[in-house]
């Protein structure tokens, strides 16, 4: 039992004392949400017909904004100025950065570049994660040295003052041994990431010629670094103790806010007779309601259940969905390099998630 209190996952989270229902919680929101996830290509490839990339992009998420205003119509009132910030980065990263340029990199470059370059963004997850840890476990130790270093200073004056730095020794040795599980990167995540990029290499170009465009890659890895630091950032805003539905509609605000100089380089109209067409508005209130209100939703979620790191991972299965949505809704053949490289895929997201599932 004790083993179990002091043990905690490569992400970072406390250990679930009621029975694993936190992280089902979290499984079964980092699967809904890939599930969702995986298919809007289909949505996209179809709106592309009288939509460009902004507008499709600007007006999802103008949706998603409305729809989670309805969902709960109060006011969040953030602490301070630090915590405001929070949602400003994770608005610019997750919800405007992310997509605009992986929109943009597709205009320079292969959409099995991007496909491929964007699913390293779990890998750019950890290695933040785990920097971030070792600064913070510095820090704190840096702040109990001077603790002890104080109630030693008080316990020449006062005979209690001992009893205060012996507790408080205790409770700073519990807490780095703590920490020292979440910061250290297993091997079988790398294993995992190598096996689960293997697979997404040969699903993505499956046979085609791998054609290297320095902009458009370069674009490809700012948007996996991008969705690298909304991860962690949501991980933080989730500390806060807001609900999830009031979080997600501020990191939507400052995006949306972001995005607006787009329409300064693309030719964005509002011209609402668009919308009447059944398919079109059938097509947005797919990404606006449940692509990015209620995925986002889900998807921050997994992450305050299970870390980013580990939800990340559920980023490998995004190629996996879209070639079983493609072989069902659009009847595109799957030859056996594809057969090959989905089943990486799957295996490389439960070797990452294998060594931390076994210590929790």
């Amino acid at each position: 039992m004790e083993n179990k209190i002091r043990t905690r996952n490569m992400d970072g989270n406390k250990p679930d004392t009621e029975g694993g229902s936190s992280r089902v919680i979290g499984q079964a929101a980092a699967w809904f949400t890939i599930l969702l996830w995986g298919t809007t290509f289909v949505s996209i490839k179809i709106l592309l017909e009288e939509f460009n990339p902004a507008e499709i992009l600007l007006f999802r998420f103008i949706m998603g904004y409305c729809a989670l205003f309805l969902a709960c119509p109060r006011r969040l009132k953030t602490t301070g100025i630090r915590q405001e910030i929070t949602f400003v980065l994770a608005g610019l990263s997750g919800v405007c950065l992310y997509y605009l340029l992986e929109n943009i990199a597709l205009t320079y470059t292969m959409a099995s570049n991007v496909g491929v370059v964007v699913s390293v963004s779990p890998f750019f997850t950890a290695i933040l994660f785990h920097f971030v840890r070792r600064r913070k476990k510095n820090s704190t130790a840096s702040n109990d040295r001077k603790i002890s270093s104080i109630t030693s200073d008080e316990g020449t004056r006062s005979g209690t003052a001992s009893d205060k730095e012996t507790k408080s020794g205790t409770v700073s040795d519990k807490r780095r041994h703590e920490e020292d599980g979440e910061e250290k990167l297993q091997p079988s995540f790398f294993l995992g990431f190598l096996v689960a990029m293997t697979g997404i290499v040969m699903i993505s170009f499956n046979g085609s010629q791998l054609k290297l465009n320095p902009a458009g890659d370069i674009l490809s890895v700012i948007a996996a670094f991008s969705w690298a630091c909304y991860s962690l950032l949501t991980r933080k805003i989730s500390g806060y103790g807001y609900p999830v539905i009031l979080t997600t509609r501020r990191a939507f605000f400052y995006g949306i806010l972001f995005m607006l100089p787009s329409i300064l380089l693309y030719d964005v109209e509002f011209r609402l007779e668009r919308f009447s067409h059944p398919v079109y508005l059938f097509n947005f209130l797919y990404l606006g309601l449940g692509a990015s209100a209620l995925c986002f939703t889900t998807w921050n979620v997994a992450v305050k259940r299970l870390g980013p790191v580990k939800t990340s991972v559920y980023i490998y299965l995004v190629p996996v969905i879209t070639v079983v949505t493609s072989a069902l809704i659009l009847k595109e053949p799957v030859n056996w390099i594809t057969a090959v490289g989905t089943l990486l895929a799957i295996a490389g997201l439960f070797l990452s998630n294998f060594k931390s599932a076994k210590a929790t």
